[in-house]
């Protein structure tokens, strides 16, 4: 019984292509998706198209979707809406009337022609046509007599890509008007995500973690993406408990699973020809593609073959297997791209492999097959003369050296690079032994280069003698330079523990050379070795020669702490210096937070220490690492240690009008001090020791003490407190107290004072009352300090009097007209000047800044032709104008034209988007950079807009954010 997976599915539009990850799709819901060139999407969000096409190969879970779509809507059918699903593979020949019969004269048919919604799912209309040959033209004959009202008739049909007729295609673009193209979709169902293989190792009671980890090991994700191939990985996991070690063979037995017949209801059917032989068509049609460089398959007529393409009929012939011989005609090439799940739509009428991999595979695998001489199999591989293999057939000829042992020893020594590719169970521990010699004599030659080579594919070479045949590479000098960094590489990816004294010695010689001593430390971090990384503790002290770009310090800051650094030795090395403008450059992990899960109490007295050295550090980084260390002492404010640290801190970031627990760079996420009990734990302590005069900027700075903690102020009066804590609490009360405190605080304040006969035991607190005698003392009128209040507050009536009564001239309205007509004009210029016209109210004195256009009271007052209007204005400028890059890169301010031109996006944004679609490619290029910059808040739709620009001009957009992110580093 096939096990049902959870699995949530994905469609992407025929014409495109779905971002990858590795051989997976690249999840549409992670929160990078909004940067995919091409987004996939669920069937769900396609429920408002009324046509559906939907196509993909063989076993790609096609039926399993639209089956989970049909539950889906059943579940949550609206009102009037009825619902018809047919599996066309359960009609057979002379059946027709049957189908037309369920489809277009049931009760469901009825409900549609008397005004309800109908939603019509046919299924495996491919299997149908080997029945019904002449289905399609049926069906749509049917389809453009029977929908009358195509807005209530909502299909879709599925089938295999290869299967699929453009002449069904046109009728129901007819029918629904497809020219707008809201109203068909053609969409292919994409791979498996990652995360959709872990859920499926989970329903089999499987690690899907250990399970993507061999997967990813043995470079097989193009197998494990596809539902009939992941079951054949599954099957060999639960039978041997592991996976081959051998990825070709793994392929091999994968894409002949791939060539057999899946479905059950299918297999008893007469095919031209069986499963190996439908592998050896599909070998004929990958070397078409990868040795003649054809760019897909044309299934079309030959008279159409688009340039590049290769027509099916150019492609027939006969083909030998296991002593025998089968003719390859056009049926049977169709055949093998529809049975088939290698391939895959590239277009209308344009077919390849589903899987670059597969191609190259079958290439390799199709050239073994010939029996011809080493030499000549390698002949397609290779330039004109037979001598290097062509650059872009690398992979091809890894496969074939993994199949064929006499053609991985001719390449060990003429072009090593190539195996790099090679399947790792094909190379025993001698080829591994030459090759890594081969290399390292090629690249000290130079005629190769290490950083050509692919690095991840050199852990495939480890063997066990691979540290004595590194370490003279590794630490002789008169080397060069590169081959040695290779060798280091090399002990890198395979973790060649053995290597460790080596590696240290050369990291800390101050005369080696430094980017080798780099790398040496790389290796080191990378073995993860406790007393080998004790060993460079001289690196992050700074106390091992010469370290020019402070990249030696980081490494091994990052990677000693917190079990080989003490809180003393990390905060005043490095970190404690004067020159170390720029904290992140140490790469300790600030911004996620993740370094300050490192910290205990015991190192927060020293690493509030450090603070207190940068209070007014101006390095990039700096405020958010103080503002870390804060929140992480105030995690463990209930140490003693830790809170008389704190309160030493606090008293000279208060000194110097710093906040302690505000990061000046980033807006403020949480308020550790809104924990009440923590919060009068530190004042309490404040109290005792902050002096009378600095009292007041527990309110103002980071709001230590708020309005209420009165009523605890008040209670802690009470208790036994000195002279100057005494003072400094009934201070703080005079500082928190305002003229909206609740009335029984402000009752309680007085009667302690002796203004309220509340307390005729006791005499008046003379102490609290000084601190709020504008509270507690009348004015006397008659002083000149009260006359000269009274005099100014007139004179401020007046002014506003004056200010009231001025209005614009001309008012807001016809500034606005006269800007627009200018832009309208041709002069686009003038748009900076209508967007801040815009802004101005009738008694406006200045201009604001033109954001949000409904609330400015320009856009407020235009009628709808006049937004329009402007609308076109906006639109006017984007295409004609363009932002000053060097202005925008050499300073850390909007000038007029910046903010205009962003209130132009924000206007098309907001009121008319599809106006933006038709901006082209270099206008988006030409924006990028103010894109990019944007505002300083986060507003949803400048993050569209974002996306928007990366859809039509990527380049530009990364280039833009890699500026913006080099001149922050550098301020």
């Amino acid at each position: 019984m096939r096990i049902k997976y959870p699995w949530k599915r994905f469609w992407v539009a025929r014409d495109s292509s779905y971002s990858s990850d590795g051989g997976f799709l690249a999840d549409p819901e992670s929160e990078y998706a909004w940067a995919y060139p091409n987004r996939a999407v669920p069937l769900a969000e396609l429920r408002e198209k009324p046509a559906l096409i939907l196509l993909g190969e063989a076993g790609m879970g096609k039926s399993r979707s639209l089956i989970d779509e049909r539950d889906a809507l059943a579940d949550s059918l609206p009102e009037g809406t009825r619902l018809l699903y047919r599996n066309l593979n359960t009609f057979g020949s002379g059946e027709l009337q049957r189908l037309g019969d369920e489809l277009f004269r049931g009760p469901d048919y009825e409900a549609y022609q008397q005004g309800a919604r109908l939603v019509v799912l046919l299924d495996s209309l491919d299997e149908a046509l080997n029945d019904i040959p002449n289905l399609n033209k049926w069906l749509a004959e049917q389809l453009r007599q029977r929908v009358t009202h195509p807005e209530r008739f909502f299909l879709r049909i599925a089938s295999r890509t290869a299967a699929w007729q453009d002449s069904l295609e046109v009728a129901v673009k007819d029918i629904w008007e497809a020219d707008q193209a809201e109203n068909l979709g053609v969409f292919e169902i994409c791979p498996l995500r990652r995360v959709d293989v872990a859920i499926a190792a989970d329903t089999r009671s499987l690690d899907g973690n250990t399970l993507l980890e061999e997967i990813r090991r043995r470079e097989i994700e193009a197998l494990a993406s596809r539902p009939v191939t992941l079951e054949f990985l599954f099957s060999q996991w639960s039978k041997d408990g592991s996976l081959s070690d051998s990825k070709a063979e793994l392929y091999e037995k994968g894409i002949l699973a791939l060539c057999e017949e899946n479905n059950p209801e299918r297999r008893s059917r007469s095919y031209l020809i069986d499963p190996r032989q439908r592998m050896t068509v599909a070998g004929r049609l990958a070397c078409a593609l990868i040795l003649c460089g054809h760019s897909a398959l044309w299934t079309g007529r030959i008279q159409d073959t688009p340039t590049g393409d290769c027509a099916l009929a150019d492609l027939t012939g006969k083909e030998r297997q296991s002593g025998g011989e089968f003719r390859v005609d056009e049926g049977v090439l169709r055949e093998a791209l529809e049975m088939s799940g290698l391939f895959t739509g590239l277009g209308r009428e344009r077919m390849g492999f589903a899987q670059q991999s597969f191609a190259e595979f079958l290439a390799a695998w199709y050239l073994k097959t010939t029996g011809t001489e080493t030499h000549q199999r390698l002949r397609p591989l290779q330039f004109a003369d037979g001598g290097k293999l062509v650059p872009k057939l690398h992979e091809t000829a890894a496969w074939l050296a993994s199949l064929d042992r006499p053609v991985l020893e001719y390449l060990i020594d003429r072009q090593p690079e190539s195996l790099l590719h090679v399947d790792g169970a094909a190379l025993t521990n001698a080829d591994k032994v030459s090759l890594v010699q081969s290399l390292l004599e090629k690249i000290e030659q130079q005629t190769l280069f290490s950083h050509d080579l692919p690095q991840r594919a050199l852990r495939k070479l480890s063997h066990p003698g691979l540290a004595e045949q590194l370490r003279p590479w590794i630490l002789d000098k008169k080397r060069y330079r590169h081959s040695r960094d290779f060798a280091l590489d090399m002990a890198r990816w395979c973790g060649v523990l053995e290597l460790a004294g080596d590696l240290v010695k050369i990291a800390l010689d101050g005369e080696e050379d430094y980017y080798l001593r780099i790398a040496a430390t790389h290796v080191i971090v990378g073995l993860d070795d406790g007393p080998t990384l004790a060993a460079i503790k001289p690196l992050a002290l700074g106390a091992a020669g010469p370290d020019p770009d402070r990249r030696l310090r980081k490494m091994a800051l990052h990677a000693l702490w917190p079990n080989h650094l003490t809180a003393e030795e990390f905060f005043a090395g490095p970190l404690g210096t004067d020159d170390d403008r720029f904290v992140g450059d140490f790469d300790i992990s600030i911004s996620d937070g993740s370094f300050f899960k490192t910290l205990n109490p015991s190192h927060m007295p020293t690493a509030l220490a450090w603070a207190t050295r940068h209070v007014v550090h101006p390095g990039y980084g700096t405020g958010k690492l103080k503002a870390g260390l804060a929140h992480a002492a105030w995690s463990f404010i209930d140490e003693p240690e830790v809170l008389d640290a704190v309160v030493e801190t606090l008293l000279i970031f208060l000194n110097q009008h710093e906040h302690l627990f505000l990061d000046p760079d980033a807006p403020q996420v949480d308020d550790p001090l809104a924990d009440t009990r923590k919060r009068r734990l530190l004042l309490r302590r404040l109290l005792s020791v902050i002096p009378p005069d600095k009292v007041g900027s527990l309110v103002f700075s980071d709001h230590i003490a708020r309005q209420d903690d009165l009523p605890w102020l008040l209670d802690l009066l009470d208790t036994t407190l000195s002279k100057t804590e005494y003072r400094c609490a009934s201070q703080l009360i005079g500082n928190l107290l305002r003229s909206d405190a609740p009335l029984d605080i402000t009752n309680r304040i007085l009667a302690r004072c002796g203004i309220a006969l509340k307390r005729p035991e006791k005499s008046p607190d003379i102490v609290l009352r000084k601190a709020v005698a504008w509270l507690v003392h009348p004015m006397r009128f008659k002083t000149s300090a009260t006359q000269r209040a009274r005099e100014n507050w007139c004179d401020s009536q007046e002014r506003r009097k004056k200010r009231q009564s001025v209005l614009l001239d001309p008012p807001p309205e016809e500034r606005v007209r006269t800007a627009l007509e200018r832009c309208e004009r041709g002069d686009h210029a003038s748009w900076p000047k209508l967007a801040f016209e815009l802004t101005l109210t009738p008694d406006a004195r200045n201009y604001a800044w033109p954001k949000n256009p409904d609330e400015l009271p320009g856009w407020q007052a235009a009628a709808d032709d006049m937004r329009s209007r402007i609308g076109g204005a906006a639109m006017e400028y984007l295409r004609h104008a363009s932002p000053d890059r060097d202005k925008l890169y050499s300073s850390n301010s909007f000038f007029f034209e910046d903010v205009a031109g962003l209130f132009a996006f924000e206007v098309l944004s907001q009121t008319a988007p599809d106006r933006l679609a038709h901006l082209e490619g270099e206008h988006w290029a030409e924006w990028a950079p103010l894109i990019m910059g944007g505002y300083h808040e986060k507003q949803g739709w400048l993050q569209a807009l974002r996306r928007e620009a990366y859809r039509y001009a990527p380049e530009a957009v990364v280039d833009a954010a890699l500026r913006y992110a080099t001149l922050h580093r550098q301020r």
